[in-house]
């Protein structure tokens, strides 16, 4: 009986230490439970630093190295306010692009899918730049930040309750070219000033000219087409203008006398003055072509239009829609009637066209007015019987 009762004694200690083993490693296993769940609280809920990219839409998952807390707002510090909305950048570069005049910088956020019930407003640290927001067209969930002034600055943008700081640049890029006149065969290049991109150039009519990479336009066959390359949303361009050999000299001379001679009909055929009729007749002199045939004396505008007529180069009545479809070439002439009973056609009047002038685009469209020799972009006919003809084909 007696080493009985010792083992039973044994029996029960062993049991309770048994117990007290099983308790230490439940209560080791909670505690470790509770601390990891801590430090993943931490770090959720503590600030995150860095450029809003760097993100993502990554989870917090055992609170690893490889885990990135999801900020919920971010201003341009890079630090997160606790909203859920942040931009996808807060430094832009803007540029002011030839006949824009504005420059335009988007900003995306992320965190609302539409702003149209929102309200914007922005403050900047340069006053004098005139910066506004707008919401940006065409996209639900970005706003623009609008210039017509270059310069960097700071600017303070309230979406709601969301205060985002984001950095802006405007500069100017101007093209080197927005008009040029070429004769078969040559060629020039493009480049636009102060963008450090290059651009993606392409050609309305590839069969008039051509535009490589690097933005060398070579003259193909006669006709007028738009180079063109879009920077930010905008587009611009150059309308090139493609010619015989020796016509791109005849719109240089009419230019030249056009805006530094003299007009004067009594002294039309002196050196250093003109009148319509000799500008035109002097101009095509210069490469070797005679207009009416006269070698030694201008005709009138009226003898200029009936020797086109009758050598069929009337190209039809003079009008708007052909300046926009491109159907006019430099070198053509226009000639204005019932201004002379006395003359054929009552012509009385003749300006010589010297090629386009790009004003911009409406959306793809670009926006197109004639250059004279001895008038100012704008002018035309008057009359719905005036028209124009191409005296050289």
């Amino acid at each position: 009986m007696f080493s009985g009762d010792i083992f039973e004694v044994i029996k029960r200690k062993t049991a309770l230490l048994f117990v007290l083993m099983l308790l230490a490693i439940t209560t080791g296993l909670m505690m470790n439970g509770n601390a990891q769940s801590s430090a993943q609280s931490r770090l959720t809920s503590e600030v995150v630093t860095g450029p809003a990219a760097d993100y993502g839409n990554s989870d917090v998952h055992d609170g690893s190295a490889t885990d990135v807390a999801v900020p919920d707002a971010v201003t341009g510090s890079g630090v997160a306010t606790g909203s859920g909305v942040y931009l996808d950048r807060y430094s832009a570069t803007a540029y002011i692009l030839d006949n824009i005049n504005r420059a335009e910088a988007v900003f995306q956020v992320n965190g609302i899918s539409d702003l149209s019930g929102c309200s914007l407003s922005c403050t900047s640290a340069a006053a004098s730049m005139d910066i506004v927001v707008r919401k940006t067209c065409g996209m639900s969930d970005a706003f623009s930040l609008y210039t017509y002034n270059t310069g960097h600055t700071f600017v303070t943008v309230n979406l709601d309750e969301f205060v985002f700081d984001v950095e802006l640049t405007v500069v100017r890029a101007p093209i080197n070219h927005s008009s040029k006149v070429l004769d078969q065969g040559r060629s020039f290049r493009l480049q636009i000033k102060n963008y450090p991109e290059k651009p993606l150039w392409k050609s309305s009519d590839g069969l008039v000219a051509t535009v490589d990479k690097n933005g060398r336009v070579r003259a193909k066959n006669i006709g007028n087409a738009i180079i063109y390359t879009d920077i930010d949303g905008y587009r611009t361009g150059c309308i090139v203008s493609v010619v015989k050999k020796g016509i791109s000299k005849v719109v240089e001379v009419a230019r030249f006398i056009g805006t530094h001679w003299k007009y004067s009909q009594p002294r039309r055929m002196s050196k250093g003055y003109y009148d319509c009729s000799s500008l035109v007749w002097k101009a095509y002199r210069q490469s070797g072509r005679y207009v009416c045939g006269l070698r030694n004396n201008a005709p009138v505008a009226a003898d200029i239009g009936r020797w086109c007529i009758s050598n069929k180069r009337r190209l039809g009545t003079f009008s708007k829609a052909s300046i926009q479809k491109k159907e006019y070439l430099p070198g053509d002439v226009l000639l204005k009637v019932h201004m002379r009973s006395d003359r054929f056609m009552g012509i009385g009047h003749i300006e010589m066209i010297t090629g386009y002038s790009l004003h911009g685009f409406i959306g793809t469209k670009p926006v197109l007015f004639l250059t004279w020799g001895a008038r100012e972009e704008g002018y035309g006919a008057s009359r719905k019987d005036d028209f124009v003809c191409r005296p050289y084909n």
